[in-house]
This record gives structure tokens, C-alpha cells and sequence, in this order.
């Protein structure tokens, strides 16, 4: 009868092929994570969703060792509906359909769209940012987005917190941008901010 050191080697062979024949694979890296902050409380998404009150607010978002995220606000859920793996519209053409936004975001705006994006980053080689204020801890950044007013992009107008719908966020993380190719998507989430 086989011993158990014996055994070892074929047992761990055979785990082995029992997950990677269920198909599971190693989690992906993490390259930025979304929380907000309203009333000096941090406030992280609960299944996707955002509890805010009609007020301004502060968007979070920590860079774990990359560049930047594409972020798409829009009070129409068409990219919340993909699934992982479905394209949003014109993903080839990502980077030429984010928005020019001002340095440091000094408009202190949200703005909303269902086919534009914005790219908040931070590349220390620049002097400029889309974020209000970073904090840099070796290559991880945390990058505050403040929000004091809603600008509708698609209707050309400011929003009022108290008449606004409820919002939807989609973050995508890619590969640096390569000219001439289509964008390589690492990670991706979507939330929505409920008004309370």
C-alpha cells in the first residue's frame, strides 16, 4: 500500500488539473479601486451601488501601479447593461473620445454622457492632472475628482443636484495606449449613485 509521501506528487498533480480543467483562472490584477467621500465619510460601493445624498461629493480613485482609468458618467445605463467581456460602443476609438477637461479640475464638474469618456490619470512627468489633489505612496496614486455641479454634456447644460436622475459610472482600466491599435482592457467596473 502506497504511503501518503508517496501519494503526494499525484495528488497534487491531480488538483492541479481539477482547477485549471474547471476553467478557473488567477484573479486579475488590480489596478485601481472607486470609493467616495460625502460629509468627510468614505463611502465604498455596496454591490454596485452608491448611496449619496443630493449634495456635492468627491470621487476616489486609488491607481495601483498604472497610469489612469476611463471613466464614463450617464444617467443612461447602456454601458452598466454590458456584460464582462462585451465592447462598449466604438471601444477601437476609446482614447479620441475622451473629453478635454480642465487642468486640476478646476470646473468641478461631473460630466454627463452615454458616448464620451474622461481620463483621469496621473503621470508624474506632467505638471497637469484631471483630479483636484493627489496623494503619491511609491507607485500607487489616490486621485480626488471633486463633484460640485452636474453638467448634462448631451443636453448642454448644468444640473441641479435635487432634479438629477440616478447616475451610472463605468471605469475601465487598459493597457498603455499603443497609436494605431485598439485599446487592451485590463479591469473594469460599473456602479450606480442612488440619491438618498
Amino acid at each position: 500500500m502506497p504511503t501518503f509521501e508517496l501519494m503526494k506528487p499525484v495528488m497534487i498533480a491531480l488538483m492541479l488539473l481539477a482547477v485549471l480543467g474547471s476553467g478557473l483562472r488567477a484573479p486579475e490584477k488590480m489596478t485601481y479601486e472607486v470609493s467616495f467621500l460625502q460629509n468627510d465619510e468614505l463611502i465604498y460601493p455596496e454591490d454596485g451601488i452608491v448611496m449619496l445624498e443630493r449634495a456635492p461629493f468627491t470621487i476616489c480613485i486609488k491607481l495601483y501601479d498604472h497610469e489612469g482609468v476611463y471613466m464614463n458618467a450617464s444617467f443612461d445605463d447602456n454601458l452598466y447593461q454590458l456584460k464582462n467581456g462585451q465592447e462598449p460602443p466604438d471601444f477601437r476609438f476609446l482614447p479620441s473620445k475622451v473629453m478635454t477637461e480642465l487642468n486640476f479640475n478646476e470646473a468641478r464638474q461631473l460630466m454627463l454622457t452615454k458616448d464620451y469618456w474622461s481620463y483621469l490619470f496621473y503621470d508624474p512627468a506632467l505638471d497637469w492632472h484631471r483630479f483636484d489633489s493627489v496623494e503619491v505612496n511609491g507607485g500607487n496614486v489616490t486621485g480626488y475628482k471633486t463633484v460640485e455641479e452636474l453638467f448634462d454634456v448631451d443636453e448642454d447644460k448644468k444640473l441641479k443636484f435635487k432634479k438629477a436622475e440616478d447616475i451610472y459610472l463605468f471605469f475601465m482600466a487598459t493597457e498603455p495606449y499603443v497609436k494605431g491599435n485598439a485599446p487592451v482592457e485590463i479591469s473594469r467596473s460599473k456602479m450606480k449613485i442612488m440619491w438618498q
